[in-house]
């Protein structure tokens, strides 16, 4: 997991099952204004070195959270050592194939977003939720 987006966007949902992703912490809004490079690089900046952040970015023309907005992609990991290119030639694809209007230097873009732990499931871990599902069985 230390090698998030390096070369491609990783998306939560491809996360394999041998992975547990803790999201138990409060998501945060960090408005980057409009989409381009220096504000994706900002945000990198902001994270610590071991931290992964879940992001899920999306646009709206009020700049404000509590009015109507569109979601631009399914969620995905960052982590300090992403390529903000790579984030921003994402974004601004979702953003084209979006029909959210014709400029957009008219809306702000926002990430919502959280820290995550994720952690390997062993085997034990695994071994120890099949046996408590035998036992709540013969119970």
């Amino acid at each position: 997991m230390n090698n998030i987006n390096q070369d491609r966007i990783i998306f939560l949902s491809s996360i394999h099952r041998d992975w547990a992703v803790d999201k138990s912490e409060k998501y945060h809004y960090h408005n980057l204004y409009e989409l381009n490079l220096e504000n994706i690089t900002n945000f990198l900046s902001m994270i610590r070195n071991e931290d992964i952040m879940l992001i899920s970015p999306f646009v709206t023309y009020t700049k404000k959270i509590s009015d109507p907005y569109l979601i631009l992609s399914e969620q995905f990991l960052v982590n300090k050592n992403s390529k903000p290119e790579i984030i921003f030639d994402f974004m601004f694809d979702q953003w084209s194939q979006s029909n959210f209007g014709n400029e957009i230097d008219n809306q702000s873009l926002f990430f919502y977003f959280k820290l995550i732990w994720p952690r390997f499931k062993s085997k034990w871990n695994r071994l120890k939720n099949l046996q408590a599902k035998v036992y709540r069985i013969k119970k």
